[in-house]
C-alpha cells in the first residue's frame, strides 16, 4: 500500500530579506505562472528530513509519495487520487514538505506540479538502509579498525568497538553514523562518542544511518554490558605466585610502565612474581622500585574486560653491608663455636648463606651467583640453604658445617616479604639482590656519601682484606695501582668531590673483580652548596619576602634538600608556617635544583607536623652516582680533546656535546631509575624524559652554563625538557632583568635517534623558541612554582644557525 507523508502544521517558510525561509501554508486561488517543475527546483535534505520545491511564482502545489507504478502520471482529483495533497496559496520561495514521518523501507517516489492537469514531476527516493549493530568487547588487532576509531575520544584498542552494517555491508565511514544514548536524549555526531566512557560504566546507545543521500534508517540498539567485579586474586604468599584463570588477564604497572595485559595460553597459569617484574631468579636482580600487579577477567564478543584486581609489590633492593646491615665476626678455630657469627644490624629481615667458591665447576664469582638456585634440591647444581638473619638477630654458623672458611662465599639478601593475611592487602616483596660479603669486590670501611665538615681535614679509607686477592685503587682519574697497604688518603676540603675507584685481582687466576666507585661529597657544615644559582631556592627566598612569612618556605627547602641528602626521609617543620599546597612543589623544586640527588624519587606523603620522603636505596644510589661521575668525565674529556679545554670552548660548542653524548649514550626506556638523571648517565639503567632533562641540567651546570627544567605535556603525556641561557649566567639571588633572546628550549627526549646512530641525531627541538615549542607541547605549574623565563624568544643561536660550525 502507498504510503504517504502528512505536513507539519501545513506550514511554509518566507525568505525574507535577512535571509530566513518561511513557507506560510495559507489557501488562496491560485496564481498561474509556470506549469512545470523541473529537478533544480526540487531540494531533498533528507537528514534534516525535508523537501523544498521552489515556488517560482505559484501559489499552490501538489504532491504525492508513492511506489513507483501504483500511481497514474498524471493527478486527477475528480477521480479521487489517493493521497494527493495540496498546499495553501500564498506567496513565498519555496514550499516545505515534512518528511520525518516517511517510512520507506522501499524505493519510493515524489511527484509534484503546480497544476492537477500537468504531467508531474517525479523525483526516486531510495530506500532506508537498514542498520545493524553489535557491540564487540574483545581487542582487535591495530589496523583499519584502529585507523576508523582512533579519532574517538577515549579509544583504545582494549576498549572494544562496534559493528555496524548499512544493508549489510560494514560501514567504514563513521561520519555517516550518529548516535545517541537513551531513547529520550538527542543525536549527535560520532566524534563525539567517548568509547571509554561508555564501556567503562556500561550503557545502552542507539545508532542511525545517516549519509545524506538517503532516508534517515531505523535507530538501531546496542548494549554494553556494564564491567564485572574485580577478580578474586589466589596468591601464595611461600611460593611467592599468583594463580589466574585461563580467562584473566595480568600487567605490571610502575610509576613510570605500564606493561601490555598478558593473556596466558590455556588453563590456571602460575604466575612468579620474580618473573613479572622481569627478575631472571639467578640471583643477581636488578633493583626495581615498588609495582602492582593488575589483573583482570578478558573481555568476550560481548562484554568489555572486567575492573581490575591488585597486587602489590614492594621494591627489589640491595642488601646492605656494614652498621647499617650485615656485619661478619670470624673467629678462627676448629672447636664448634668457633667460626661465622653474621650480624643483621637493620631493620629487615635477610637471608643469609655459605657457599664453596668454584662451586658446581664455576670459573668465577659472577657465574657462581647466576647458578645459585635457593628451591633446587639438596646436592644439585645451585643448590644453597638460605638462613634467616632476623632484625637485630645474630646467625651462627660453625667450622663443623664449612670447616674452612677461607674457601667460602657469604651471600646475603633481603628476605622476601609475604602475603600480609590480617589484612586485605596484598603485599609481597621478592628477594632482593643477591650479593656476596667480600670476594666480589673491594668493600671501604666508610661508606660513599655526603659529609659535613668545618674545614679541611684528612680522610683515610680503608678496603676489606680479602685473603687470595690483591686491591688495585685509582684516586680523581689517576691510574690504577696496586694497593698494598689497603688505604687510600686525601685532604678533603668544603664543596669538593672525591671519587675512588677500585678492583681485586685473583692471585692464582689473575681474573679481576667488579670494578667499583666509590664517590665521596663534602659540604659546610649546616649549609647548602653555592645557591645562587638555584632557581627554585630563590624563588621562595623571595616568596617568603613578598608574603612577609620570615624564612618558612626556604627554611623548609633546606630541610628537605639535607634530608634527601643524607637518607633521612623524615623532615620536621612544624615550627614552619607551611601552606600545605605548597609542599610538593617545594619538593619538586629540590628535585629539579639538585639532579645530583638521584635517591629523590618522586611521591610525596605528609602529615601536620612532617614530610615523608622517597628515598632510594643508598647503597644503589651512591654506587650509581659513581658512574654519574664517569660520564661526566667522558664528556669534559670529549669537550678538551676537541676544543683544547673546556675555558677554550664557547657555551654552544660545551652544549652541543653534552646533548649529543646523552643521545646516543642510551635508548629510550623505562627503568626503575628512569626519573632521575642516573638513567641516562649510569651503565646499569635507561632514561625517559625526565631522566634526560636532569642529566642535561647536571652537565651543563657543572661546566658553567646555565640550564633550567621545564614540566608539561605532550599531547596527553606529562613531559619534562630544558631551557638554556647563552648569555651571561643569571645570579637569581638578587635582582635581576632576563633578556629572553638569549634563552632557548631544548627537547633533548625527542632528539635521541633510534639505535644510537650518530647521523640520525634528531635538531628538530634544538635551540628553539618557546613559541614553536608550543606547537607540540606546552608548560605547566602543577609540580613546579614558576620559570625564570616566561618565553625564550632567540634565534641567533638556532640548529640552522649553527651547524656549520659543526660540519
Amino acid at each position: 500500500m502507498t504510503q504517504f507523508i502528512g505536513l507539519k502544521d501545513r506550514i511554509c517558510k518566507h525568505l525574507w530579506a535577512a535571509g530566513l525561509l518561511f513557507l506560510l501554508l495559507i489557501f488562496m486561488s491560485p496564481v498561474r505562472v509556470k506549469a512545470d517543475i523541473t529537478a533544480a527546483d526540487v531540494d531533498i535534505d533528507y537528514t534534516g528530513e525535508i523537501a523544498y520545491i521552489k515556488q517560482n511564482g505559484n501559489t499552490s502545489i501538489y504532491f504525492l509519495f508513492t511506489v513507483p507504478g501504483k500511481t497514474p502520471d498524471k493527478f486527477n482529483p475528480a477521480g479521487g487520487a489517493v493521497g494527493l495533497h495540496r498546499f495553501g496559496e500564498e506567496e513565498c520561495s519555496a514550499f516545505m514538505l515534512d518528511l520525518s514521518t516517511l517510512k520507506t523501507t522501499k524505493e519510493s517516489s515524489l511527484l509534484v506540479c503546480y497544476d492537477t492537469s500537468e504531467t508531474p514531476f517525479r523525483v526516486d527516493i531510495p530506500a532506508q538502509v537498514k542498520l545493524k549493530g553489535e557491540y564487540t568487547g574483545i581487542e582487535r588487532e591495530a589496523g583499519e579498525f584502529e585507523r576508523l576509531y582512533s579519532k574517538l575520544p577515549g579509544f583504545s584498542l582494549e576498549t572494544g568497538y562496534f559493528t555496524l552494517t548499512a544493508d549489510d555491508k560494514e560501514v567504514t565511514d563513521l561520519t555517516k553514523l550518529r548516535w545517541k544514548a537513551g531513547a529520550s536524549t538527542n543525536y549527535r555526531d560520532m566524534s563525539e562518542l567517548n568509547m571509554e566512557i561508555y564501556t567503562g560504566a556500561g550503557a545502552t546507545l542507539y545508532f542511525q544511518y545517516a549519509d545524506g543521500k538517503t532516508p534517515l534508517s531505523k535507530a538501531v540498539k546496542v548494549k554494553i554490558k556494564k564491567p564485572g567485579n574485580p577478580p578474586k586474586i589466589k596468591v601464595d604468599g611461600a611460593k611467592q605466585t599468583i594463580a589466574i584463570k585461563s580467562n584473566m588477564q595480568y600487567r605490571v604497572v610502575t610509576s613510570n610502565y605500564e606493561g601490555y595485559w598478558i593473556t596466558p595460553d590455556t588453563g590456571t597459569t602460575s604466575l612468579k612474581i620474580s618473573e613479572l617484574v622481569g627478575l631472571s631468579g639467578d640471583g643477581l636482580y636488578t633493583p626495581f622500585e615498588d609495582a602492582v600487579v593488575e589483573v583482570r577477567v578478558a573481555a568476550t564478543e560481548k562484554a568489555h574486560c572486567s575492573r581490575t584486581g591488585f597486587v602489590y609489590l614492594d621494591a627489589v633492593e640491595e642488601p646492605v653491608f656494614g652498621a647499617e646491615g650485615i656485619t661478619v665476626g670470624f673467629t678462627k678455630g676448629t672447636d664448634d663455636k668457633n667460626g661465622l657469627s653474621i650480624t643483621n644490624n637493620s631493620e629487615e629481615d635477610y637471608q643469609v648463606a655459605v657457599v664453596e667458591k668454584g662451586a658446581w665447576g664455576t670459573k668465577s664469582i659472577k657465574e657462581l651467583i647466576l647458578k645459585v638456585d635457593g628451591s633446587a634440591k639438596k646436592g644439585s647444581d645451585g643448590a644453597v640453604a638460605w638462613k634467616k638473619a632476623g632484625a637485630g638477630k645474630t646467625v651462627k654458623i660453625s667450622y663443623k658445617d664449612y670447616k674452612d672458611f677461607d674457601s667460602y662465599l657469604i651471600l646475603a639478601r633481603k628476605a622476601t616479604v609475604k602475603e600480609d593475611t590480617k589484612t586485605a592487602a596484598r603485599e609481597f616483596r621478592v628477594a632482593s639482590v643477591i650479593r656476596p660479603f667480600g670476594g666480589v669486590a673491594p668493600t671501604p670501611d666508610i661508606r660513599p656519601g655526603t659529609y659535613a665538615i668545618d674545614a679541611a681535614k684528612e680522610v683515610t679509607i680503608t678496603f676489606a682484606e680479602e685473603a687470595g686477592f690483591t686491591l688495585y685503587t685509582s684516586l680523581q682519574s689517576d691510574p690504577y695501582a696496586k694497593n698494598e697497604t689497603g688505604k687510600v688518603s686525601f685532604t678533603a676540603e668544603v664543596g669538593m668531590i672525591y671519587a675512588i675507584k677500585a678492583y681485586f685481582e685473583d692471585d692464582s687466576t689473575k681474573e679481576k673483580s667488579d670494578e667499583v666507585s666509590f664517590v665521596y661529597r663534602y659540604v659546610g657544615k649546616g649549609e647548602l652548596p653555592d645557591y645562587k644559582d638555584a632557581w627554585g631556592y630563590n624563588y621562595y627566598i623571595k616568596l617568603d619576602k613578598k608574603l612577609n612569612n620570615g624564612d618558612n618556605y626556604a627554611e623548609l627547602y633546606r630541610r628537605i634538600y639535607l634530608g634527601f641528602l643524607t637518607y633521612e626521609p623524615n623532615v620536621d617543620y612544624s615550627d614552619l608556617k607551611i601552606d600545605k599546597d605548597q609542599l610538593s612543589k617545594i619538593v619538586c623544586s629540590v628535585w629539579a635544583d639538585n639532579p645530583q640527588l638521584i635517591q629523590a624519587k618522586t611521591g610525596l606523603r605528609y602529615t601536620s607536623t612532617r614530610l615523608i620522603l622517597n628515598i632510594y636505596n643508598e647503597e644503589l644510589c651512591e654506587r650509581l652516582y659513581a658512574q654519574c661521575e664517569d660520564s661526566y668525565s667522558e664528556i669534559k674529556g670529549i669537550i678538551d680533546q676537541k676544543y683544547g679545554s673546556i675555558e677554550n670552548a664557547s657555551k654552544i660548542q660545551i652544549v652541543k656535546e653534552i646533548h649529543d653524548y646523552l643521545v646516543l649514550k642510551k635508548e629510550y626506556a623505562s627503568s626503575a631509575m628512569s626519573q632521575t638523571m642516573a638513567g641516562s648517565l649510569s651503565d646499569e639503567y635507561t632514561p625517559v624524559c625526565m631522566s634526560y632533562t636532569l642529566a642535561m641540567k647536571w652537565c651543563c651546570n657543572r661546566l658553567g652554563v646555565q640550564c633550567e627544567i621545564i614540566f608539561g605535556y605532550t599531547n596527553k603525556e606529562a613531559h619534562a625538557w630544558n631551557i638554556i641561557n647563552y648569555g651571561e649566567n643569571v645570579d637569581y639571588s638578587s635582582e635581576y632583568t632576563i633578556d629572553p633572546t638569549k634563552w632557548y628550549e631544548m627537547d633533548v627526549t625527542w632528539d635521541d635517534p633510534v639505535g644510537g646512530n650518530a647521523e640520525y641525531i634528531g635538531r628538530t627541538y634544538y635551540n628553539v623558541t618557546t613559541a614553536f615549542i608550543n606547537t607540540s607541547r606546552r608548560r605547566v605549574e602543577d609540580y613546579y612554582p614558576a620559570y625564570p623565563v616566561d618565553e625564550c624568544t632567540g634565534t641567533d643561536y638556532s640548529w640552522s644557525n649553527i651547524k656549520s660550525q659543526f660540519q
